[in-house]
């Protein structure tokens, strides 16, 4: 009996294309439209503020582990800007050498502000289905 199902290399091969593809976390004001048809990076409504730069930042530590259902997560490791002021209301994951391609919409649910001092995005761990469930 055949079973219709994804085998294991292919999930593993998309998350690795991810991991290659240069994967930034940007943030955003409240003022962008962001949801799951945002296809592609772009700069507009991009937070502004001391110590962000536009495009925001590379992840790193990004490890494909076992995820939820028996499936596979990749993970990364929060990005923090260690100095910045900002006042951001959701981030996106999007891949640099894909053509900004986005992966993750993440929405704060309200203005997050940081004012000289650390800002953190929290990112999924392995548990919760990562950045990306393959």
């Amino acid at each position: 009996m055949i079973v219709g199902d994804v085998t294991v290399a292919f999930r593993r091969g998309i998350l690795e294309h991810i991991l290659n593809s240069r994967p930034k976390c940007a943030l955003f004001t409240k003022a962008a439209t962001l949801d799951a048809d945002t296809q592609r990076y772009s700069p507009e409504n991009e937070v502004q503020g001391e110590g962000y730069q536009a495009g925001g930042m590379e992840l790193e530590g990004g490890t494909i582990l076992p995820g939820p259902d028996g499936g596979l997560a990749l993970v990364f490791h929060s990005p923090v800007w260690k100095v910045a002021t900002v006042n951001a209301y959701g981030a996106v994951v999007y891949l640099a050498d894909d053509a900004g391609r986005t992966v993750r919409i993440i929405c704060f649910e309200k203005n997050v502000i940081s004012t000289n001092g650390p800002f953190t995005v929290k990112l999924a761990g392995a548990a919760d289905g990562g950045v990306v469930t393959a």
